[in-house]
């Protein structure tokens, strides 16, 4: 009887697996050794966009159930004011934004139907005091939400 001795050379699923899992561990490495200090800021501006356009659709979700916004919202165009619940010192702590010094608690206004609970910035502590976002209402009924204290320098606001 004839045998023949027939080799394949091939990788075993082990051998992909680790292979895979150490590429996957470098690649890790990498990113995390490239500024992790800016990837964590981008990550907090984008929590910071969803929570601005958050607060922003659940105003509108208002102004479309009871024809205005929450009348606790001054009519003001020169002065925004900060969302949260502090009577007073929200002038203060909005970057370059003008503020009236006593915040505007939506909280009641928006309850649970439009918006579960009035978000907070990523990096303040004094919540639901302060929640480091504010509103406007401009002529013609324009509503500008914005966060006080982005990073990197950019500018998060959203109109309607």
């Amino acid at each position: 009887m004839l045998y023949l001795n027939k080799q394949t050379s091939a990788f075993t699923l082990i051998e992909l697996i680790v292979v895979l899992g150490i590429l996957s561990i470098l690649m890790t490495l990498v990113l995390v050794a490239l500024d992790p200090a800016t990837r964590f800021a981008q990550a907090r501006n984008a929590k910071r966009w969803t929570e601005v356009n958050a607060i922003l659709e659940a105003l509108v979700h208002y102004d479309a159930d009871h024809s205005g916004y929450p009348s606790v919202i001054d009519s003001s165009a020169d002065t925004s004011q900060i969302i949260g619940t502090n009577s007073k010192g929200c002038d203060t702590g909005c970057g370059d934004i003008l503020t009236k010094a006593e915040c505007v608690d939506l909280d009641y206004a928006l309850g649970q139907r439009y918006l579960a609970k009035i978000p907070c910035d990523p990096l303040e502590t004094g919540c639901p005091g302060f929640s480091g976002y504010y509103v406007n209402i401009l002529p013609e009924r324009v509503l500008v939400v914005g966060a006080c204290d982005p990073e990197l320098g950019i500018t998060i606001k959203v109109m309607r």
